[in-house]
């Protein structure tokens, strides 16, 4: 199964541009970042895994080894249910409630 990734914040999408580009230094990155995430933004693992380095110069390793990509979010499934629609008797009709990693909630209708 597939689902439909959340889309990536495009200050995110900013900030990696500014690093690729060496408009931005590894340390105004993480901060900019930082400050994304505690504002509530939901940040992609690339965005995470660089915030977890310490070290300066692992960081620009770091860098350099996604130099070009794009932050996406992964649409990992973490937990399904099933919810009957209108009727708790066995056979009635149900939805297909997914969850997700990146904390979105998704409910499949069979109608």
């Amino acid at each position: 199964f597939t689902l439909p990734a959340p889309p990536v914040s495009e200050v995110e999408i900013e900030i990696w541009k500014g690093l690729y580009e060496a408009r931005t230094s590894e340390d105004e990155a993480a901060q900019q970042m930082q400050t994304l995430r505690e504002s509530g933004t939901l940040l992609t693992h690339q965005a995470t895994d660089f915030l977890a380095i310490d070290d300066e110069a692992k960081r620009v390793e770091f860098k350099e080894m996604v130099q070009g990509k794009l932050p996406s979010h992964t649409t990992t499934i973490t937990c399904l249910e099933s919810i009957n629609k209108s009727s708790e008797d066995e056979g009635s009709t149900s939805c297909l409630v997914v969850g997700t990693e990146s904390s979105q909630v998704v409910i499949l209708d069979a109608s």
